[in-house]
This record gives C-alpha cells, sequence and structure tokens, in this order.
C-alpha cells in the first residue's frame, strides 16, 4: 500500500513540474503588419511585459529579429502623440536635423511629427535608414501598438503559484495503527438477599369523619372567578385602509446614443444630445476640432448633400470653402460624416433635382 501512495505522489510531482514548464514558456499574439517602402513590419504583445517589432526585406522572414519595446513606456509614447499639435507649414524647427526621436527600446526610436515639412512617422531600428510612414499608414501603424500593448497585459498576468510534490526521501508512510485496549468484562454485583416483611397485626378501624353538605358552593377564599363568569371583552375591528396607487406611467423619452466617427487625426465622439439639430452638431465640430488646433480658425463652407428617395443622405461634398489647413481638414470630415445621418422631407422645396445644399458659417 505505501508502495502505490509513493509513485501516486511521484506522479503528481511530474505533472506539476511540466505545468510550471510549459507556462514560463514565452506566449504572444500578432495585433498586425503592414508594407511600406519595400519592408515589411509586424508586431506581436507577449506575456513578458515587452512588445515585439519585427524588421523585415520584401517578406516574412521566420528568422527576423524580435526587437523589444517595454509595453509601460510604449503605451506613455502612444497616448503623446495622439494628442499632439499639428506644426505650421513654414515652422522651421520641423527640418530633419532638428528632429528628436523617443527611445522606445535598446534598439527602437520613433519620431512623430504633424504638418511641418512632413507628417507621418519615422521608425528607426538598429540604426539602419529610417523607415518612413506617411500620415495614414503611421496612424494604422500606431493603432497596431496600442493593440499589442492590450494584448501584451492580457497575456501578463501572472499566474497563480504552483508548488511541487515532495521528494520521494520525504515521504514518510503512516505507521500503522495499534489496536486498542479491550477493556475487561464487567463483573456481575452479588445477590441482595430481600428485605424481611414484618408480620401484620389486626388493628381497630379508624373513625370515620362525617361533615354536613354545604347548601351553597362557595368557593375558597384566593381563587378565582369561573371563566363562564367574567363578560366577554369587546374588541374593536381594526380601520380599513384603502391605498391609492398611481398608476400613471411617465411617457418614454427616446434619448439618442453618441456616435463615433473617425477624422484624418483619429477618432471622435458627438454628444447624443447633440444629434437632433444640424447647426449644433456642426459648431460642435468646429469647436471641439478645429480651434482646438487652431484658436483662431474662421470660415464657411457649402455643403452639398445628395439624397434617396426617402429623403435620407446619401453623398455629402464640401463645394465651397473659405478657409485652409489641417484643422479646417478635421471639421469637413466631423461634418460630412455627421450628414450621412440626416434626413429631409419629400417636400422641402430647398431640395432639387435630388440635391440640396448647405451653408455652415464658423466663427470663434
Amino acid at each position: 500500500m505505501s508502495g502505490r501512495i509513493r509513485t501516486a505522489m511521484a506522479c503528481t510531482g511530474l505533472l506539476l513540474v511540466a505545468a510550471a514548464s510549459a507556462r514560463a514558456q514565452t506566449a504572444f499574439r500578432e495585433t498586425g503588419s503592414l508594407t511600406v517602402g519595400g519592408y515589411l513590419v509586424w508586431v506581436r504583445g507577449t506575456n513578458a511585459n515587452v512588445v515585439q517589432l519585427f524588421v523585415a526585406h520584401g517578406f516574412r522572414d521566420a528568422f527576423a529579429k524580435a526587437h523589444d519595446m517595454d509595453e509601460a513606456r510604449l503605451q506613455q509614447w502612444i497616448d503623446s502623440v495622439r494628442a499632439v499639435q499639428p506644426v505650421p507649414a513654414d515652422d522651421s524647427s520641423s527640418s530633419d536635423a532638428q528632429l528628436r526621436g523617443t527611445a522606445l527600446g535598446a534598439d527602437v526610436t520613433m519620431m512623430r511629427r504633424v504638418g511641418g515639412s512632413y507628417s507621418g512617422l519615422r521608425v528607426l531600428v538598429s540604426g539602419e535608414e529610417p523607415i518612413r510612414m506617411a500620415e495614414p499608414t503611421a496612424r494604422d501603424f500606431i493603432a497596431m501598438l496600442d493593440s499589442a500593448t492590450r494584448v501584451t497585459r492580457e497575456l501578463s498576468v501572472p499566474a497563480p503559484t504552483i508548488m511541487a510534490s515532495m521528494p520521494m526521501r520525504d515521504v514518510v508512510s503512516p505507521a500503522p495503527a495499534s489496536p486498542a485496549p479491550v477493556p475487561p468484562a464487567p463483573v456481575p454485583p452479588a445477590p441482595v438477599p430481600p428485605a424481611p416483611v414484618p408480620p401484620v397485626t389486626a388493628s381497630a378501624p379508624a373513625p370515620e369523619l362525617v361533615l354536613p353538605t354545604p347548601s351553597e358552593r362557595v368557593a375558597p377564599m384566593g381563587a378565582a372567578p369561573a371563566l363562564s363568569a367574567l363578560p366577554a371583552p369587546s374588541i374593536a375591528a381594526p380601520p380599513v385602509v384603502t391605498a391609492v396607487v398611481d398608476t400613471a406611467v411617465p411617457p418614454h423619452v427616446e434619448v439618442p446614443s453618441d456616435k463615433l466617427i473617425r477624422t484624418p487625426l483619429g477618432p471622435f465622439t458627438i454628444p447624443g444630445a447633440l444629434l437632433s439639430d444640424r447647426d449644433k452638431e456642426a459648431q460642435y465640430c468646429y469647436t471641439q476640432l478645429g480651434l482646438k488646433y487652431n484658436p483662431d480658425l474662421k470660415g464657411e463652407i457649402t455643403v452639398k448633400l445628395s439624397l434617396r428617395t426617402d429623403g435620407a443622405v446619401e453623398d455629402a461634398v464640401v463645394v465651397k470653402r473659405s478657409w485652409q489647413g489641417i484643422s479646417a481638414g478635421e471639421v469637413e470630415s466631423c461634418v460630412r460624416a455627421l450628414a450621412h445621418d440626416w434626413t429631409f422631407a419629400s417636400n422641402d422645396p430647398s431640395v432639387a433635382d435630388g440635391a440640396k445644399s448647405l451653408t455652415f458659417s464658423f466663427a470663434p
């Protein structure tokens, strides 16, 4: 029996050690890849608190070197570049000689710029020629890095501690239990002789006491009166309370949900409370996007809307504008995205040949 116990505990220890070794291996999950300038770049998150960057020429190389980037430092850099302000086109600080990159790993440096002499991202890996990404590609690459940081945080959650079993030399077989002592048999008590019975002698009968029968029942002093003689207490019925329930149901008010749209510089959310008025929607795009990047921005745009037969907007195009620049483009993209949710009545006199034009003026 002790041999079976030893064998079972040894097998359990081997299984636990094998499970711990498998967990210790590096796990990863790829979050995206892109091709730019003859290079193939892909990113993956790991369970070691690092994001790995791979670069290959023309095709995916199975032996490509993994360039590690610290997950926390990379997340801080992503948050900072998403809030970067556009640089004016005539800003001399945007020259290549004055650009300063951010080191995200031992051999990975990234330089981000919006506006200026170029708008995009440059990636330097192991001191090689920088990989240049235009603005749309740069936003896709940053989104890949952001997904990789989330995957890294998920995979890097510490696993529960696994305790291996004791070596067999430390296993002590239980000692056999000693038999319980048997108590001695009880000794029956000695028989007790019966007590002697005294002899019975005849005696004279005791005198009988006869009392006269009372003429009426008299209750003894201190006794409680009979229950039947007490009057029944009167209990007043509780008052009946009638509850008045208000059955009126307040009318249901449908509140529109927030709308997420995408602009050239990233995603943008319009509160649902503003989605009932076209002018308020356009002004919100102007104050939250246009003035954010250019406090002096002002101008006027004319948007031509192509309508379907049911009055819904099928397409929106800006046909006239009195401004220009990155911040102006942000406002126009926001208004065009919102216009696809607008609907106009079929008898609207301003609709001609399935089209309608709207003009919006913006000023600080």
